[in-house]
């Protein structure tokens, strides 16, 4: 963010977008200079009368304060904007210029406005409470405008987490061959919510530690027993001049809207660190919709007025398929897994699941 310095004092850069805050800053720093009399208006030029030495250096005198107090307004704007003032010869002129730009309430004005509102997104490495507060000065200034904007328009767009569509071109998909997956029993609900929600990991070795211990075990059985039920995989001994990927669970709690526990996570993944950046450290390979699928689907949705329901299916990703051979090392505390598997079984605390 351009900003100008005049002492203890910063000034962010008038743009498109933030005219009324810098024109608040921008006030204030020429009432401290003594200069907004000038800017204002309240300090006219005096009258040059022919051949009056005193009116000359009068004129002279306001010319040379009303240049400062210009100089003080060009330096507190970006270069793109500058150009909106090039013909302006008084600070006067310039302030009246910009105020006519930006404080219009015309169709032009509305259009630039929704436009930057559409356009608004949060970089990767923004501050979300910077990129909240632009976004709802942008909202502020249509409302005062008479233009209101629809909730559910306003969660959609001020949403993070939705990157931009794909190129039409690259928005394809090659199916594989289904007839061999197996049939995944789907949750389904009546409505879906958008939660933002912060899962943060927990250590296994403290999981199976804590009052939870018994719980966490259950939610580590219920993932290793899905496992094992696709039949993904074969225990062998290690083999010998082979890499194998490092492996462990993953384990987080899962909350329910009202911010109330509602189930204890485990899921089994790989450790990586085998792939390269620059060949294919980007890549996924678990088959899992694109988020420009979803976007799309969710456009069609609002066009066709229809409603989107969300299900969630069970360790989705065991569905792909597989071709090569990959070993993998057993996870820590997979014996222990294991026996709870049985346990499991033989009390019947684990539902199966197809």
């Amino acid at each position: 963010m351009a900003m100008a310095s005049y002492g203890a004092m910063r000034i962010e850069l008038l743009t498109r977008d933030n005219y009324e805050t810098w024109k608040i800053q921008m006030r204030a720093l020429l009432v401290k200079n003594d200069l907004w009399t000038y800017v204002g208006g309240i300090k006219v030029k005096p009258e040059l009368i022919d051949g009056n030495a005193e009116s000359r250096e009068a004129c002279s005198k306001w010319t040379e304060t009303d240049e400062k107090a210009k100089a003080d307004l060009i330096l507190c704007i970006s270069p793109a904007e500058l150009k909106q003032i090039k013909n302006c010869v008084t600070s006067r002129d310039i302030w009246i210029k910009l105020e006519e730009i930006y404080q219009s309430k015309g169709p032009a004005r509305k259009a630039t406005l929704l436009k930057s509102l559409i356009q608004l997104k949060m970089p990767d490495t923004g501050d979300v409470r910077d990129h909240l507060r632009k976004f709802f000065d942008v909202v502020d200034k249509l409302s005062e405008m008479e233009i209101k904007i629809d909730e559910n328009l306003l969660s959609i767009i001020c949403s993070p987490n939705i990157s931009p569509l794909p190129p039409v071109e690259k928005n394809t998909i090659s199916l594989r061959n289904r007839e061999v997956l197996r049939d995944v029993e789907s949750k389904g609900s009546e409505s879906a919510e958008f939660v933002y929600s912060c899962n943060t990991e927990i250590p296994i070795k403290t999981a199976l530690s804590s009052a939870d211990a018994q719980r966490w075990l259950n939610a580590l059985a219920e993932e290793l027993k899905n496992i094992l039920k696709n039949e993904t995989f074969e225990l062998v001994n290690r083999p010998a001049k082979k890499d194998c990927i490092g492996s462990r669970f993953v384990l987080t709690n899962k909350y329910s809207p009202d911010g109330s526990l509602l189930k204890n996570k485990a899921r089994f993944v790989a450790r990586g660190f085998s792939q390269k950046p620059g060949i294919d450290f980007g890549e996924t390979f678990a088959p899992v919709a694109r988020q420009g699928s979803i976007r799309i689907m969710a456009a069609l949705s609002a066009k066709l007025g229809t409603e989107i329901h969300q299900f969630d299916v069970t360790t989705a990703y065991l569905n792909g398929t597989l071709d090569e051979e990959i070993f993998m090392e057993c996870p820590a505390y997979f014996k222990e897994i294991l026996e709870q598997i049985i346990v499991n079984e033989k009390s019947n605390n684990i539902a199966l699941k197809a």
